[in-house]
């Protein structure tokens, strides 16, 4: 039987523009969209091994990569190597390894980060903030004794705030 392609079934293949950054976290819709594949297809190749973070969140890169060797594992298996199957199967898998590339490129390009530096980013930042903002109280209390225009407190205090939250923020963006 041959494989319908995502033009029979209703579907068009992920343009380059569409792909997901490296180190993306997809669905499984996501996730089949990127690989060609229904999404019912992306859990049974979870089934066969393929890595996920947790049930419906799938690192695309992990996934990427996994599937190009399945691919490749599946191609050096096949006894008829002039069948259409084959064909199909050596499209899919040019279309995995093309995708893997575009990742590795942004990635190198600078474009996309690694999910795990910008978690790490974002962890200090929000570890930054948090000292910031409780470390508030003792800082200005002094500075609200002589402070009788509520206005003049609530100026004091959403400065403090938009201070924490530009350190912050400077702090996510240099780790990024």
């Amino acid at each position: 039987m041959k494989r319908k392609g995502p033009r029979e079934l209703g579907r068009k293949a992920a343009s380059p523009a569409q792909l997901p950054a490296v180190g993306t976290v997809a669905t499984a819709d996501e996730l089949a969209e990127l690989l060609n594949l229904s999404a019912r297809r992306v859990r049974q190749l979870v089934e066969l091994g393929m890595p996920r973070i947790a049930p419906g969140r799938y690192d695309v890169r992990k996934c990427a990569r996994w599937y190009v060797a399945f691919l490749t594992r599946a191609i050096a298996a096949r006894p008829e190597p002039q069948s259409p199957e084959h064909a199909g199967e050596v499209l899919g898998l040019l279309r995995a390894k093309r995708a893997l590339r575009e990742l590795t490129l942004g990635e190198q390009r600078g474009t996309v980060a690694q999910l795990d530096s910008v978690a790490l980013g974002w962890e200090h930042a929000v570890e930054v903030l948090r000292a910031r903002l409780l470390s508030a109280p003792s800082r200005l209390s002094t500075a609200f004794v002589d402070v009788a225009d509520p206005e003049e407190a609530r100026a004091l205090l959403a400065a403090e705030v938009l201070g924490a939250l530009a350190e912050a923020g400077r702090i996510a963006r240099a780790r990024s």
